[in-house]
């Protein structure tokens, strides 16, 4: 069958198909046709690997993971009580490229008129070490929102308005020339 399977399920697969086959013997009064009994096992068999494919883990995409890794760098850094910056920086290193990346633009964004560059962060100072957080929950929820960008809902408001706007206009224009 398939290589997901285990022996438990399938020793239980086979079990329930004996049992449906040997049920079929009831209503023909006679052992059952071979063609009623091979139906019978392709429908059993489909609907158990649809079951199996349903069940099984899905794979995660690589900004699910980038997601999950700074989830887990905002529950530590919120949990903090003793600020250090080697531990921070180690924290921040043990994050995949993609992460850094995104951390690293969003902790450039939130300290754009503090800092001339990155030389200047402190992490040990309660104020770095909150716009650390801050730029960690944003990058996260940048990564993880569905549109690819943080929503904004007078920006969507504005959007949907001018494209209702034209396809009434479309519509009316389409009227009037038939």
């Amino acid at each position: 069958m398939n290589s997901l399977i285990t022996l438990g399920q399938q020793s239980r697969f086979n079990g329930q198909v004996s049992i449906a086959i040997g049920a079929l013997d009831g209503p023909f009064n006679v052992t059952a046709p071979i063609s009623a009994k091979l139906c019978t096992q392709d429908l059993l068999s489909k609907l158990f690997l649809s079951y199996l494919k349903r069940y099984q883990p899905q794979s995660v995409t690589k900004t699910q993971k980038v997601g999950k890794e700074l989830d887990r760098l905002l529950e530590r850094l919120r949990g903090r009580t003793n600020l250090s910056e080697s531990v921070t920086i180690n924290s921040i290193l043990k994050l995949s490229s993609e992460a850094q990346d995104i951390l690293g633009s969003m902790l450039a964004l939130e300290t754009r008129h503090q800092f001339d560059n990155f030389a200047q962060i402190d992490f040990k100072r309660s104020y770095d070490h909150e716009a650390l957080i801050v730029a960690t929950k944003r990058a996260r929820d940048w990564v993880s929102n569905d549109q690819g960008r943080p929503q904004n809902d007078h920006l969507d408001q504005f959007f949907d308005g001018v494209t209702d706007l034209f396809k009434q206009h479309d519509h009316a224009r389409h009227d009037k020339s038939c």
